[in-house]
Parts: structure tokens; C-alpha cells; sequence
């Protein structure tokens, strides 16, 4: 089997997105010869990014998306003409050149597109079509209109998730094959476009790396500090500085009312201003900004914590705290999707009072961290470990050629 696969960015070890888009990568080369596609904002940067996958590819090609400096502009046409700017501003004629010489070239079995905002020239004919959605993307967009803290971001977020909206389900029903990250993505596609083939590959994480004894981890690590707490994620994801926003705001006076001695690290790269000022080494508040391991991290911590009030998809934060046997206290939505049970794999909590009553409860009790923590590492083990989900590739694609 042959494969064309388009991604934005170079599959890395980092965010969320390019740590699943490396897995199933991986898992995908191991039966067929892949020529990989990346759109980027910095095409250098990315190749450099990309060569430690470069060994398993047939051919790695690395294009210009169009400026970021011009964002705003497709974010006001978005408004105006009514049209996923998404879509738009992840797209170039260089990506299409590029797309239309790869498929002139080479005979594909598959044309695999890492998310819809990529899909601005995907073929018509041709190929069999894939599209991997880490979220629904317009199903965020009108969470996050319905949480906007200005009338401006409401409307924007309003108004491009109906034209995300549109053009995703448009996409979504020439494609031969979707792919979502959770069974309820794939119940809410099958109501919408009950035609279309839909599968599960659920997200994971690297077990053995991600584990409580790892033999990986950082030499010197620390051991587990009393009444710590740990946020991860990339923080120039909205989702994610509202959620540090939230907890810092309506959660941790609360907890260090109660717990003097409580500290906080908010851990994860490019912190914009909003989440940067939050560190207070008085109020017991750590920001790290960007860290090469996040490993060490959740391991000095009692508790993690996922105070998510926006999302989509399934979160790699909870399951590799999970996986590094850590209690986890998430609201609803943070922990939607996975197959956890609040009070036996974690605690859930969506208003502030029971949010920081919860994260108390975990500090202040070593029996249900522990319990907590084998739990949910073993249902992580069980369920959603990376060779789990590319199996589920695998096994999707193959049914798809017959």
C-alpha cells in the first residue's frame, strides 16, 4: 500500500495534535510507504522538526502555508463572506502545487488528511479519502462562542463555527473514511452523515515512557512534593489558558485558604501574557513555560488537574498523568470521551466550590491518591496506549481496501 499523508506541522513528541499525528504515523508506515506532505508556517524549522521521522517515510516534502501575518485578515473575511477561515490561512497555492505534482507522480492507494483544516485542496476522485479529526472542529468553535468573554470573540467564534460547520460536514461526506477520537464523536457523525464510514482510533500515550518508574525519566528528578498540583498543555491553546485562567481564578484561593502549603506548576510552552502573570511564588504559583520533558513535572506532583471548560476530542493530559499513576480531578468536559469512571479512575467537578473541594480531597487523602493512581494507570494501560490506537489504524484501512 501506498499513502499520501498531509499534515500541518511536523509530527513531534510536543503538543497533543503531533504527538498523536507521530503514532499513527509510525503505525501507518509500518504497512505501507508513506510520502508525507507538511504545510508550515516556517518550512526550515519544520524539516528540522521532521527528519527524525524522515527515516520512515518513501519521500518528506515541505511546503509554505500562507503568512500568519495575515491571519486576521482571513479571520475578518471569515466574518464578512461567511467562510471557514481555518481553512483558508492553513492552506497555500504552494500546499496545492505541491498536492496536485505528489498524486501526478505517484500512484496512492490513500490521501490522509491530519485534520480538516488541511483539506483546502484535497482531491476529488482519486485516492481513497481519509480525514483524521482530532476534534470536531466546529462543535469547539461554538463552545468556545458560548464561553467568550468579549461580544466580539462570541461573534467571531459564532460565526465561523457555522461556516466550519458547512464546509466539515461537506468534507467529511466525500471522504471514504473519518476518523474520530472518541465514541461520541463517532455517534454525533453517524447522525449527521449516517452514509459515511466512521471509526475510532482513540488517542493515547507511550506507556513505558509515561509510568511511575519509567527508566527514562530524567536523571535527578525530584521526588513527589506534598500539596503539589500540575496543569500541562500547550498554553497558547485557549482552551488551556482559559482553564488556567479559570482554576487560578475561581479554584486556587480556595485550596490555599485550606492548604497554606499548597503550590501549583503550570507547565507547557508560549504562556501568553494572561497565563505568564499568574505566577506568584507568594500565592505558591509556578509558571514554566516550555520544558523538554513534562515527565518531571507530574511526578513531583500530588495531583493533576484538567479545569477544561472548552474542548474537543479526548485530552492526552489526563491519560498521561493516568499513565504515571497520578490522581486526576477534571470537570466534565475535560475527561468527555474517555472511558473513565468519575470516583473510580478520577474525581469530576465542574463548579469552582467542587472543583477545589475535590483537588483538597485528593491532597489531603494519601488512600484515595493512591487508588486513584492504580486505577487509572491501569485503565490507561488497558485502553489507550499508542500500539492499541495504531492497531485500530490499521485495522480501519484495511477494511476500507477491500
Amino acid at each position: 500500500m501506498r499513502a499520501l499523508v498531509v499534515m500541518r506541522n511536523a509530527p513531534t513528541p510536543t503538543t497533543g495534535a503531533n504527538m498523536r499525528n507521530l503514532a499513527l504515523l509510525r503505525a501507518l508506515c509500518a504497512v505501507s510507504a508513506v510520502s508525507l506532505l507538511i504545510i508550515a508556517d516556517d518550512p526550515a524549522h519544520e524539516t528540522t522538526l521532521a527528519q527524525p521521522a524522515a527515516g520512515l517515510l518513501a519521500e518528506l516534502r515541505v511546503v509554505a502555508a500562507t503568512p500568519p501575518s495575515r491571519k486576521r485578515l482571513y479571520q475578518l473575511a471569515g466574518l464578512l463572506l461567511d467562510r471557514p477561515s481555518m481553512v483558508w490561512r492553513n492552506s497555500s497555492a504552494e500546499a496545492a502545487r505541491a498536492l496536485r505534482d505528489l498524486l501526478a507522480r505517484r500512484a496512492f492507494d490513500l490521501v490522509y488528511f491530519e485534520g480538516i483544516a488541511v483539506t483546502g485542496s484535497a482531491p476529488r476522485g482519486g485516492p481513497a479519502l481519509v480525514i483524521d479529526e482530532h476534534n470536531l472542529e466546529w462543535e469547539l468553535l461554538e463552545r468556545s462562542a458560548q464561553r467568550a468573554e468579549s461580544a466580539l470573540r462570541r461573534l467571531q467564534n459564532d460565526r465561523e463555527s457555522h461556516a466550519l460547520k458547512r464546509y466539515e460536514l461537506a468534507m467529511l461526506g466525500r471522504a471514504d473514511l473519518v476518523i474520530v477520537t472518541s465514541e461520541r464523536e463517532r455517534e454525533a457523525l453517524r447522525a449527521l452523515l449516517p452514509q459515511r464510514r466512521v471509526t475510532v482510533v482513540p488517542n493515547g500515550v507511550d506507556i513505558e515512557r509515561f509510568a511511575p518508574d519509567a527508566p527514562t525519566m530524567p536523571a535527578g528528578a525530584e521526588p513527589e512534593i506534598a500539596g503539589r498540583v500540575v496543569f500541562t498543555g500547550s498554553m497558547d491553546y485557549h482552551p488551556n489558558e482559559q482553564a488556567a485562567r479559570f482554576f487560578a481564578e475561581q479554584c486556587w484561593p480556595l485550596i490555599r485558604a485550606a492548604r497554606p502549603d499548597a503550590t501549583w506548576t503550570i507547565v507547557g510552552a508560549n504562556p501568553p501574557a494572561s497565563v505568564a502573570r499568574l505566577a506568584d511564588e507568594a500565592n505558591g504559583i509556578i509558571v514554566t513555560g516550555s520544558v523538554p520533558d513534562t515527565r518531571p513535572y507530574i511526578a513531583r506532583a500530588q495531583v493533576a488537574i484538567a479545569p477544561l471548560l472548552v474542548g474537543g476530542g479526548t485530552r492526552l493530559k489526563i491519560l498521561e498523568a493516568l499513565a504515571m499513576g497520578k490522581a486526576m480531578v477534571s470537570t466534565s468536559l475535560g475527561a468527555e470521551g474517555l472511558d473513565l469512571v468519575a470516583d473510580e479512575h478520577l474525581l469530576i467537578a465542574d463548579e469552582p466550590s467542587a472543583f477545589a473541594q475535590a483537588t483538597l480531597r485528593a491532597l489531603d487523602t494519601a488512600d484515595l491518591r493512591t487508588r486513584l493512581g492504580a486505577a487509572g494507570r491501569e485503565a490507561v494501560v488497558r485502553q489507550y496506549s499508542w500500539e492499541r490506537s495504531g492497531r485500530a489504524l490499521r485495522e480501519a484501512l484495511a477494511l476500507l481496501r477491500r
